[in-house]
């Protein structure tokens, strides 16, 4: 399942494990792809709560917080890695 996104002149399609997090503001839902990039949508493209909510709900079931860099794991006291 991938995300479409279109403005008339182009269409990009992403898979959802590029959003990494959601962010709403009192006009907007935000889909994050990382600290600084994210998506707008502006609330008022819902027209109503009941649209608005059944979005929310997707939302939340296919994006979930995720980090956004690797685990590192530290050298040993000795300095030899594991």
């Amino acid at each position: 399942m991938r995300v479409t996104w279109t403005d008339g002149l182009s269409v990009l399609q992403a898979p959802w494990a590029a959003y990494r997090s959601i962010d709403e503001t009192p006009n907007l839902v935000l889909l994050k792809e990382g600290d600084v990039e994210a998506k707008v949508i502006p609330k008022r493209a819902f027209g109503q709560d009941a649209p608005l909510d059944s979005f929310r709900a997707l939302l939340k079931a296919m994006i979930t917080d995720r980090p956004t860099g690797f685990p590192v794991m530290p050298l040993s006291p000795s300095g030899a890695t594991p």
